[in-house]
């Protein structure tokens, strides 16, 4: 028994249909990869650090470089952890992630959820995995497993463990302990 298998290669990138395609606002976009289901473990030294899942991804290479930048729909989750354990997890509808810059972008009804008890909702959050920070300019709500209330009008910046956070223009009620930092725009302290 003889199996004869023909491929070819072209440099047109074709048009991708996501699995919800009337739902995708990438139906129209080329790209050079297209992922379902996208699972990804980042590890240091062997050590887990994040993990994102995605439902949809299409792939586009960075010139000049073996860098892709990543347009995430259909879905979004990325765990953070710390020495082992789950920091946080965030949520949204869809994202952009940049290899190269080492930033991601986490866009439409983004929840981010600390095992502090602390739970933050925004429409757009920005994560740069090289430095370790998470933030935003977008309006924000911050919520406690006790119920106090945080609004960061002009939105927040923290470690991606979200243990030393600064809220830009902060209104609401909360406890505040030594390792929470307030920023008041036109104050400051």
């Amino acid at each position: 028994m003889i199996l004869l298998a023909f491929s070819s290669c072209s440099k047109e990138k074709t048009p991708l249909k996501s699995r919800n395609a009337k739902n995708s606002s990438l139906v129209s976009k080329k790209y050079d990869n297209e992922i379902f289901d996208m699972d990804v473990i980042i590890t240091n030294k062997g050590v887990v650090t994040q993990t994102i899942k995605a439902g949809y991804v299409g792939q586009t290479k960075i010139e000049y470089s073996n860098f892709m930048r990543n347009d995430i729909d259909s879905g979004l989750c990325v765990s953070f952890y710390k020495n082992g354990k789950l920091s946080g997890k965030l949520t949204s509808n869809k994202g952009i992630m940049d290899d190269k810059k080492g930033t991601f972008v986490a866009i439409g009804n983004v929840v981010f959820k600390s095992p502090s008890g602390y739970t933050v909702y925004t429409e757009e959050l920005q994560w740069n995995r090289k430095k370790g920070r998470i933030f935003t300019d977008k309006y924000v709500l911050s919520v406690s497993d006790k119920k106090d209330t945080l609004i960061g009008e002009h939105g927040i910046d923290s470690d991606q463990n979200f243990a030393d956070i600064i809220v830009k223009s902060a209104k609401g009620k909360t406890k505040v302990n030594q390792k929470t930092k307030l920023y008041e725009e036109n104050k400051g302290f």
